[in-house]
């Protein structure tokens, strides 16, 4: 999967050029710009046109239940590369032409509208009166209709929207309780479907709930269906997520605290009460019905939880009060295999459903065997948990990732290393494409020399960059070369201006990377805080080249 461009209002931002990766591999594109200069709405409506794609069809799908989407008129066209195929997601753009005849006077009354359809040209028009007004409202009406159809191709060639080969899966990633992501409401009639997975913490609490979850119970909840996830992959889908924990100084070996939904009761546990004790629950927590009303349909559905809530349970002491929580631990140990996968399996399923929740997680420092809980990690280790586990619990080959921001909460030095660690640890995946928006000019010097893109969305017409050339360079580097925000003393420009110095006064001349240079540096001055003494270097340069010159 490789998302090649995306256009939006007639401004076409690429993401990637197939022809600068290698094949095969996972490929990392990070976008940069101004805040309002439309990274968000990029990731929303990258995410709502594969939703539009694969729902529209579909019966049971009414859009309109998802919350965060973009605005309509926003999105023209999407490409992307899958299975050796190039599609097209396309707003439709041929000319729309409408000839009405009257009988029996065989009035003709002919118009004709171009893309992006808000003009209308009469061709040939023989009517008048009410009959003309009627004609140009229909026509209007049709046109609207016509300017809404989506268009889809493979290779040039058009093709129907259930022949697209759309990504294994789409993963929106977020930690920030403010994402732009577009999420489906808990109340509506609509359970979503892969490929699309929100892992943000919006999904659907009703404005004004008494029972609205916190952020960090969210989240928590989604860790520990994350870990769970994981652990229960197939052993060819298996990878080391280790290496996240060794990174954060955390021991392999924890262990899950979770328990049973408070509205748990012991003489439920039957098949004859326990989807209505499922229906419950999620009208307690502001979910949806229709899922469980679909659900019903399963005969195999009740005996399932009935059977996983038993074995779980299995030798607990349980009272009958009504709201008495039950407590569950589990430990795991990700570098070994999963001794107990029907225990795994019990948990995920009643996770699924609601009946279980994560309450906290016990975890051991490397260094020190020193305890600690989740709840009492740092902002920093939480984001990276949370960041790195939600992608491990749903990623397979052929996966767009896209995450927002997530150097949030993070050190400047795990800010280095993000890109680092997301790349080695699902290494093992394939074919898969990151796209990241960030403020960081440390993530950006961190990215890799190979299969790596940089997007400036800040210009007037957004800038692809190749990773080669910003590779490794200085965080004073990015500011003025990527952000082109280079703050005061901005070392990358001071040593700039001291070497075009060095070397002109040994030539006597500016050579064309000389000259470039200051360019470059006169380019950027309107961007320098005032008596910043860059300033002052970039205006002693321009007196020196009057002098000079070039070769």
């Amino acid at each position: 999967m490789l998302l090649e461009s995306v256009t939006l209002k007639g401004r076409k931002v690429c993401l990637a050029k197939q022809d600068k990766v290698t094949k095969g591999s996972n490929v990392v594109t990070v976008i940069m710009g101004n805040n309002g200069s439309g990274k968000s709405n990029l990731f929303q409506n990258i995410c709502f046109s594969f939703i539009k794609s694969k729902y529209k069809t579909d019966f049971h799908y009414d859009l309109n239940n998802f919350s965060n989407t973009p605005r309509e008129e926003d999105f023209e066209e999407l490409n992307f590369i899958n299975n050796n195929g190039s599609f097209l997601i396309s707003k439709q753009k041929q000319p729309f032409f409408q000839r009405y005849q009257i009988l029996p006077n065989e009035y003709i009354y002919s118009v004709i509208s171009y893309y992006p359809f808000k003009k209308v040209k009469v061709i040939n028009e023989s009517v008048e009166g009410e009959t003309g007004e009627f004609l140009s409202d229909l026509h209007l009406r049709e046109l609207k209709e016509h300017s809404q159809k989506t268009i889809f191709k493979k290779n040039l060639q058009l093709i129907d929207s259930v022949d697209l080969e759309l990504p294994s899966k789409i993963l929106a990633v977020t930690g920030s309780p403010y994402d732009k992501f577009p999420f489906l409401e808990r109340r509506s009639s609509l359970k979503l479907p892969l490929p699309y997975v929100y892992l943000g913490t919006r999904s659907g609490d009703m404005a004004g709930s008494r029972f609205k979850k916190s952020y960090l119970s969210k989240k928590f909840d989604q860790l520990g269906a994350s870990f769970i996830k994981l652990l229960l992959k197939p052993k060819h889908e298996y990878f080391d997520f280790s290496q996240v924990f060794e990174y954060l100084n955390i021991d392999n070996a924890f262990t899950l605290n979770l328990t049973l939904s408070e509205r748990f009761r012991i003489e439920e546990v039957d098949k004859s009460k326990i989807l209505e004790m499922v229906k419950s629950i999620k009208f307690f927590k502001d979910k949806d019905h229709f899922e469980l009303e679909l659900e019903k349909k399963n005969e195999n559905l009740a005996e399932q939880l009935v059977e996983a809530l038993e074995y779980v349970l299995s030798g607990k002491k349980l009272q009958s009060h009504f709201f008495e929580p039950v407590e569950i631990s589990c430990n795991i140990d990700l570098a070994n295999k999963a001794k107990n996968k029907k225990f795994l399996s019990a948990l995920e399923l009643l996770s699924e459903f609601d009946l279980i929740e994560l309450s906290d997680v016990q975890f051991k420092k490397r260094n020190s065997n020193e305890e600690f809980l989740l709840s009492e990690a740092s902002s920093g280790e939480l984001s990276l948990l949370f960041t790195m586990s939600s992608i491990a619990g749903e990623i397979e080959n052929n996966s767009l990732i896209l995450i927002d921001e997530p150097e949030l909460s993070l050190h400047p030095r795990w800010q280095l290393g993000f890109l680092d660690l997301l790349q080695n640890t699902f290494s093992n995946y394939k074919d898969c494409h990151f796209i990241i928006a960030t403020h960081s000019p440390n993530l950006i010097s961190s990215i890799s020399k190979h299969n790596s893109f940089i997007v400036n969305l800040g210009l007037t017409e957004p800038r692809l960059m190749l990773s080669e050339d910003y590779h490794n360079r200085s965080s004073d580097f990015q500011l003025a070369k990527v952000f082109e925000s280079p703050g005061n003393s901005n070392e990358y420009l001071i040593k700039l201006a001291i070497n075009i110095f060095a070397k002109v006064k040994v030539n006597k001349a500016f050579d064309e990377q000389d000259f470039q240079n200051l360019e470059f540096m006169n380019s950027i001055r309107e961007s320098l805080p005032e008596k910043d003494s860059v300033i002052e270097l970039i205006e002693m340069l321009n007196e020196v080249y009057q002098k000079y010159g070039r070769n």
